[in-house]
């Protein structure tokens, strides 16, 4: 009886914790805002000092306390990879940090690289303005499609559309005209990325059984808070490689995620959720690893 009631206080205890952890990483980040009162509240481009960095891992590891449940068997911290699951939780992972590479890393870098190539800073900011707007419509393509046509299918369409448009952008970047036309692969970046992010920890969920489910998906969530926690570290640092070398390096792990999900990835539309306990009930009684 005493343990039980340890065991749920200390459960209550990470969750909260965990809570303040968020609060004090957002609590980090509001400085960076009222420092971009004087440039209209444009944050792409600015430097992210110590504080913002450290925001981040307090959010990071927040989440991993408060979203993390109780887990009776084992409480190792690791993300699941037993009884099948290491490639769904690889694939899933590399579309997590390639999304975190692309929204806090190659976007921001995008405005220093247009301005490079001869624009001026107004002009970059209004083509990104742009390409957005042309995406944003879609975005109700991708929840529809998610939802009626195909959940493994429409993420491993955005994948490969996030990993098109960084191509387009990387052929762009190395060819004699530089980014004289970056529009179409912008728009494509920025509606892959979208799409990725709105349909990845939905997915997540739905690839696992009840036990870990919660453990899967704050993993997923962090891997992607990971990845622009690597993008702004390049930064404060000054190790941003040049924009085409960047693009190829982010293009990797997305393509591999692309991959991976279409090879492990489960189909979760019309099918119950029930049915992964049931084959995870199997898998374990099959094997204890």
């Amino acid at each position: 009886m005493h343990t039980v009631l340890f065991e749920e206080r200390r459960n209550t205890l990470a969750f909260w914790f965990g809570c303040v952890l968020v609060t004090t990483g957002v609590v980090l980040h509001l400085p960076m805002f009222l420092m971009a009162r004087d440039s209209g509240y444009i944050l792409a481009g600015m430097r992210m000092d110590a504080g913002m960095l450290a925001g981040m891992a307090a959010i990071v590891v927040g989440v991993g306390f408060a979203v993390a449940p109780p887990q009776p068997e084992s409480h190792a911290p690791v993300p699941p990879v037993s009884h099948g699951f290491l490639g769904i939780t690889t694939a899933l992972t590399l579309a997590a940090m390639a999304w975190g590479l692309v929204n806090f890393g190659l976007l921001l870098w995008l405005p220093t690289a247009l301005v490079a190539e001869g624009r001026s800073v107004g002009a970059s900011s209004a083509l990104i303005a742009k390409s957005t707007l042309i995406a944003a419509p879609t975005i109700v393509i991708c929840a529809w499609l998610f939802s009626a046509w195909s959940t493994k299918w429409s993420l491993v369409a955005m994948t490969a559309m996030m990993v098109l448009g960084m191509l387009g952008l990387a052929v762009q970047e190395l060819g004699a005209g530089g980014l004289s036309r970056p529009v179409i692969p912008l728009t494509l970046l920025i509606l892959g990325s979208s799409g990725v992010i709105s349909m990845l920890l939905p997915y997540a969920a739905e690839n696992y059984p009840l036990r870990i489910r919660g453990r899967a998906t704050g993993w997923v969530a962090a891997c992607s808070k990971l990845g622009g926690l690597v993008a702004q570290a390049l930064s404060v640092v000054a190790g941003v490689p040049p924009f085409a070398a960047a693009i190829l390096s982010i293009a990797v792990p997305a393509v591999g995620s692309t991959i991976l999900i279409a090879l492990f990835g489960r189909e979760s539309r019309g099918r119950s959720l029930g049915e992964l306990d049931a084959r995870d009930a199997v898998r374990r009684a099959e094997s204890p690893i």
